[in-house]
């Protein structure tokens, strides 16, 4: 009960975590069309916050890798755009399902229009 208690908790912040970016995405849409959104998987320290200096796009974009680092273990996203649409990932580790480091990673993803 536990284990799904709290995979469930992983994944309900992974999709607030996708929804948020679009949002933004959203609000800041002329960036989009430019490819400022555009960014591949990576990893980031929970504490490192983002500079203030960025661009508004790599500034959202740097949040919002921090925030899944924070909320989520071994957390990482990813925005690509394949065929006009927006493509959202957001991969962790759950480690209380596997054994096997492999299948310890969940990747949830939302695609939509902008």
């Amino acid at each position: 009960s536990m284990r799904s208690n709290q995979s469930a908790n992983f994944r309900t912040q992974a999709t607030a975590l996708a929804y948020m970016i679009i949002d933004r995405m959203h609000a800041n849409s002329d960036a989009v069309l430019r490819g400022e959104y555009l960014a591949g998987l990576a990893s980031v320290d929970c504490g490192d916050a983002p500079d203030d200096s960025l661009q508004p796009a790599a500034y959202d974009v740097a949040q919002w890798r921090q925030q899944i680092a924070c909320q989520l273990p071994e957390g990482q996203g990813a925005i690509v755009f394949p065929g006009g649409k927006v493509q959202v990932q957001i991969t962790w580790t759950d480690a209380r399902w596997s054994l096997i480091a492999a299948e310890r990673s969940t990747t949830f993803e939302l695609e939509t229009e902008l």
